[in-house]
């Protein structure tokens, strides 16, 4: 008879689960998760399972101060968890700085991940590249030759626009940073970016794709973005567009 798992991991796989699919837990629930939690007096795991447990109800301001306490422990799992949970429910300003903090420590292939995209993100392609090399480095064949296509795609890309845009490296990061500070206003988090260029119009775009579909908030973004980037005096007269469009399916790994 296969021997039954410590309650911790039951405990633990359950809380996954709520955030894995989206599924908030209720109120009722919580409080009786967090009554089991104390009663296994685990130092070893009760912050870490009450931050689960924040998440999973949409205490995402308990849940970080939870998380950050696990992170004492020096535990892989907690500390991937906490990135993987802020990419998922948190704004990308939060997961950037978590990450900056966790990489030097925590250079797991998810973790690697992490720093390349939100480097990306922002426009500082030369960082992100750091973190590419290092994800090729450390990952099977397949995943490291999808990295080397996705990073020299990038490099050519983002020249092609700032060329064809005549935007200077800086101008070309604060478009990049403007799109993330209005997708953190909105509580949207990047998926990914691509660029659109017409050669016969001698025109190009920046487009970033969103981890939602909801049409009015995407609209709502579309109509700020504008607005933000016609303040920027320094690009009047540049020869480019920016826009949000939504993702058809909406990938849910909150938490391993």
């Amino acid at each position: 008879m296969p021997e039954a798992l410590p309650k911790y991991i039951e405990i633990s796989g359950e809380l996954v689960d709520y955030l894995k699919y989206r599924n908030k837990l209720d109120d009722f629930s919580f409080h009786k998760y967090i009554r089991d939690i104390e009663k296994l007096n685990d130092p070893l795991s009760e912050d870490y399972l009450k931050a689960l447990a924040c998440a999973a109800n949409g205490r995402q301001e308990d849940a970080i101060l939870f998380f950050e306490e696990a992170l004492r422990l020096g535990i892989d799992t907690y500390a991937l968890n906490y990135a993987t949970y802020l990419s998922d429910y948190g704004t990308h300003k939060q997961l950037s700085a978590l990450t900056k903090r966790l990489i030097g420590s925590y250079g797991s292939i998810t973790m690697l991940t992490f720093a390349w995209e939100t480097n990306l993100f922002s426009g500082n392609i030369d960082q992100a590249l750091i973190y590419a090399e290092r994800f090729i480095d450390a990952a099977d064949k397949k995943d490291a030759e999808k990295m080397k296509e996705d990073s020299v795609d990038i490099v050519i890309d983002t020249a092609r626009f700032k060329e064809s845009s005549s935007l200077t490296h800086e101008q070309y990061m604060f478009v990049a940073q403007s799109m993330l500070d209005i997708a953190d206003n909105y509580k949207v988090r990047p998926a990914s970016i691509s660029f659109v260029f017409v050669p016969e119009e001698n025109t190009a775009s920046y487009i970033m794709t969103l981890k939602t579909n909801d049409v009015d908030v995407i609209s709502d973004m579309n109509i700020d973005i504008a607005f933000s980037l016609a303040e920027n005096d320094s690009l009047l007269g540049k020869n480019f567009s920016v826009w949000y469009q939504g993702h058809e399916e909406v990938d849910s790994h909150a938490c391993n």
